[in-house]
């Protein structure tokens, strides 16, 4: 259904948002970071700290690696300015996977045992990438959010309007 095109785009879309949220973070008061918002995640740091969670568990089982995090609501970095270096990271490694992912890859098969859903899944891995792209989205989308209701503004997160 997609194709290593596709996963380019998406990269460099996510890489393009997470490069808005690090320019606010940056500046934001250490109270609106980890301030009781009633996401998902409670805060606007604890969205996207499970994010960081997300997008590594995700690529690691693309890649094939051992998973590093175990707890998707876990502060992994409490500290803006660790959030930041994090971010930045895995939004290159995003990219570099991105970059050399296969349409043969994206149409294989992928089994594993979900400890979400107590139960074995086997799936197309081009519908886990849909997933890890659209996961992304959708609590960026709950962050910006959060960001209006305390004054801050955002900007543009429409598709076609990506800078080149």
């Amino acid at each position: 259904m997609i194709d290593s095109k596709y996963c380019q785009l998406m990269a460099k879309y996510n890489h393009w948002q997470n490069a808005n949220i690090i320019d606010i973070v940056a500046k934001m008061d250490d109270e609106i970071w980890l301030q009781p918002k009633g996401l998902f995640f409670d805060s606007i740091g604890g969205t996207l700290n499970h994010l960081i969670y997300g997008d590594t568990i995700w690529l690691e089982t693309f890649t094939g690696k051992k998973r590093t995090y175990t707890n998707p609501r876990q502060i992994i970095y409490p500290a803006r300015a660790d959030w930041i270096k994090a971010r930045t990271n895995l939004d290159q490694q995003i990219n570099d996977w991105a970059n050399q992912v296969s349409d043969e890859w994206l149409d294989s098969e992928y089994s594993f045992f979900s400890n979400a859903y107590q139960k074995y899944i086997t799936k197309p891995n081009w519908l886990f990438v849909t997933h890890f792209f659209n996961h992304q989205t959708h609590h960026r989308s709950q962050v910006t959010t959060a960001l209006q209701q305390s004054g801050i503004k955002y900007g543009v997160t429409d598709l076609p309007w990506m800078p080149e």
